[in-house]
């Protein structure tokens, strides 16, 4: 069995789409969870700031050692994001985030000590703050810029695989369909298939078989009007046979119908109909009857 190879390729290029999306926001996704992240980090700098503040104000010893612990331990927690983003490129500073931090921590120690104000933690801190708002505003901006890469990407790969499919689709549905979509009349592989099987009653049953053969002259000589000619034509075959007969588009201007059981005569008729119906359309014609014994290959070859 021969296997189609296209309809597999079709069915991968859309896995491919599928797994693209999730693909492409999986890095969207990245990007957000670092703002989340630094959005943590920033709101720990700015309690542990209002700790400190708090902490030279407090004259209770228990509550002036709570806090001392709750800022030193959000100190060891913050060295560990510190270090994870020490080297990020949208924090803009002299002296890398890690050398900032340190230095933060080192005031802290002073002012614990009594030898630095608040004011100078404070203003250490605020600087700080500043560079890490900066930081994330320049993430949040590369953040959305790649949303609506992916959007657009992913935009662009579905319309792409709607567009291949609905080609792929239509070349199938015309490869295989019995009737012609421009004209309502058979394709050619149906009048193949059906008339094998005329051809082999006519030479069982001793019967007659006639086919009309029409030739269009210069079909594509104005493209805008192709269609509705195509339409005229096959309308007018088809009104010009009767049930049992075929009408088929053998090819873009090639035509051919098939008449089973009928004399000379009406044939005559059908052809002088066909003139006189088709009008302005240029054909030439020929009538082509089946033999005896003749195949159904040989009668084709002799009719087109």
């Amino acid at each position: 069995m021969k296997v189609d190879w296209s309809a597999y390729r079709i069915t991968l290029l859309l896995y491919m789409g599928i797994f693209l999306l999730p693909l492409s926001f999986y890095y969207s996704y990245s990007s957000f969870s670092e703002i989340q992240r630094d959005t943590k980090m920033l709101g720990a700098f700015s309690k542990n700031a209002l700790n400190v503040v708090y902490y030279k104000k407090v004259s209770d010893i228990t509550k002036k050692d709570k806090l001392k612990k709750d800022i030193d331990d959000t100190f060891v927690r913050l060295r560990g994001f510190v270090s994870k983003v020490d080297s990020d490129e949208f924090y803009i500073s002299s002296a890398s985030f890690l050398k900032d931090f340190d230095a933060l921590v080192t005031c802290w120690d002073n002012v614990n000590k009594g030898k630095l104000d608040v004011d100078s933690y404070y203003k250490k801190n605020k600087s700080i703050l500043f560079k890490l708002n900066n930081m994330l505003r320049l993430k949040q901006s590369k953040m959305y810029n790649l949303l609506y890469i992916n959007l657009f990407v992913s935009m662009i790969i579905f319309v792409a695989l709607v567009f291949f499919i609905r080609a792929y689709m239509y070349r199938q549905l015309s490869k295989n369909a019995v009737y012609d979509l421009k004209t309502n009349l058979y394709t050619k592989e149906y009048l193949i298939a059906t008339l094998k099987s005329m051809s082999a009653r006519v030479i069982r049953n001793d019967e007659i078989l006639f086919a009309i053969y029409i030739d269009v002259k210069d079909l594509h000589y104005n493209n805008k009007d192709e269609d509705k000619i195509l339409k005229h034509i096959g309308s007018t075959l088809l009104d010009s046979v009767r049930g049992s007969d075929i009408a088929c588009r053998y090819s873009e201007h090639e035509f051919v119908i098939v008449l089973s059981n009928i004399d000379e005569e009406n044939i005559v008729h059908i052809v002088n109909r066909l003139s006189d119906s088709l009008g302005s359309v240029e054909f030439d014609t020929k009538v082509v009857k089946h033999l005896k014994d003749e195949s159904c290959e040989q009668f084709i070859a002799r009719v087109v």
